[in-house]
């Protein structure tokens, strides 16, 4: 008996593509900003100061509220933001990783974290659709997710159409 394969997967190539480079843009503008903007780096000089000059730059700042903001907030904001564009990227990454191939017998593939299933036609229970172009595929023993296809809706009509047809029978 040979399988037929009905639809393969095609990668999300645009969210592939299109989330590192505008983490790496918005990492580059942190640091454009930060060491680019001449008020930043008098405050940032004066950071470096020992405990005991830090009366002196309290007395040079502008006013109090600048200096809390530049001191506490604007560096702690980049910082943070550059470890979630870090995160993001890494998770797009992890998250176009995913492949399926759907025959007339099963539905195969490789999950976002490397996880290789094989599933038969008869044990899949139910099929869904979900953020980030995902489809999920439910078996009796648990549910497994495929994320970033482009492919995502002619994929979803295969798969129910073999679960159609093998209610039919």
């Amino acid at each position: 008996m040979k399988e037929t394969v009905l639809i393969k997967s095609t990668p999300n190539k645009k969210l592939q593509n299109v989330i590192p480079i505008i983490g790496l843009l918005f990492i580059i503008l942190s640091f454009v900003i930060i060491y680019t903007n001449p008020e930043i780096q008098d405050k940032m000089r004066f950071f470096r100061a020992v405990s005991e000059e830090s009366s002196k730059l309290a007395a040079q700042a502008p006013n109090a509220f600048w200096y809390a903001f530049i001191k506490n907030g604007l560096m702690k904001f980049l910082i943070i933001a550059d470890i979630l564009v870090f995160v993001v990227s890494g998770m797009t990454f992890l998250l176009c990783r995913s492949e399926i191939q759907v025959t007339d017998k099963r539905v195969s593939g490789v999950t976002a974290f490397g996880k290789r299933v094989d599933l038969p036609v008869d044990s899949i229970t139910a099929v869904t659709t979900g953020l980030f172009q995902a489809i999920s595929v439910s078996t009796p023993s648990g549910c497994v997710s495929f994320s970033a296809l482009s492919n995502r809706d002619a994929i979803y009509t295969t798969i129910s159409k073999l679960l159609a047809q093998r209610q039919c029978r």
